[in-house]
């Protein structure tokens, strides 16, 4: 456990200086859980064949803390509307000091529901929540939990609906908390549907035809800023549009705008 250096000789007056590197062990703790005071004591001595031995001392504390570490995995990267996801969230601590009371929290993604959860998770409003009583020094756990997409994602994307969300380990001011996040990408993509049907088959001089103008969005995520419109047919002059369509130059046009889908 010791370090040699030798040298042939010191003249008078002369000097010089040498360095050692050491690692502090992992295991190494403090004399009571959260104090730092425990320390390193180094001694060294300078030996020669004709003069007495010196030494020199210098003490290190040891500081004693928990360090938490949180990684979020997905189990797929992409998914379609009504498809579920399996978050596992995985969490240690590799300072040398146990961390208690600890909590961890996951809000539910966008456009999802709340399925399951592994151990005591809960759902609590919006969030996921694990009570962790104690993550001692070098201890590695996990804890997953399900949600399941919408069917249809009443989203203003059209498609590729990026879900993203931030799990938190907090273990109030025994340490500082950590996030960990995962990108899954929903695959939703609209598709507008239209009918169009007059009232009548054939009609005289002078008679009103009615045209009914049925539309729908019969895919998996919304249609935003939607339009509808419709010539006025020829040889006939515009009455009237319902839905607050308006008519002009022989063009009549209904703001739609938002059309969500599964319609």
């Amino acid at each position: 456990g010791s370090v040699v250096w030798e040298a042939d000789g010191l003249l008078a007056g002369a000097s010089g200086s040498v360095s050692m590197i050491v690692r502090v062990a992992s295991a190494a703790t403090s004399n009571a859980p959260g104090v730092d005071g425990t320390t390193i004591l180094n001694i060294a001595t300078l030996n020669s064949s004709n003069a007495a031995a010196v030494q020199a001392q210098d003490s290190v504390a040891i500081q004693e803390y928990p360090k938490l570490n949180l990684d979020k995995e997905a189990s797929t990267s992409v998914v379609s509307p009504g498809d579920q996801i399996l978050y596992t969230l995985s969490y240690s601590n590799t300072g040398n000091l146990s961390a208690t009371n600890v909590t961890l929290t996951d809000p539910l993604p966008e456009y999802t529901s709340f399925v399951s959860a592994s151990g005591d998770g809960q759902l609590v409003g919006t969030d996921v929540r694990w009570t962790l009583a104690e993550i001692p020094p070098g201890y590695f756990g996990s804890v997953s939990f399900t949600v399941q997409v919408d069917d249809p994602v009443k989203s203003a994307s059209n498609s590729g609906i990026p879900v993203n969300n931030i799990a938190t380990l907090d273990a109030g001011d025994q340490a500082p908390s950590v996030t960990a996040s995962a990108i899954v990408l929903i695959d939703a993509q609209p598709v507008p549907a239209l009918t169009k049907e007059a009232d009548v088959t054939f009609a005289q001089p002078g008679q009103e035809i009615t045209y009914t103008l049925n539309f729908a969005n019969t895919g998996n995520a919304s249609i935003t800023n939607a339009t509808l419109t419709d010539n006025v047919p020829t040889n006939t002059q515009f009455v009237a549009a319902s839905d607050g369509g308006t008519q002009q130059n022989g063009l009549v046009t209904w703001p739609i705008g938002l059309l969500a889908g599964g319609g």
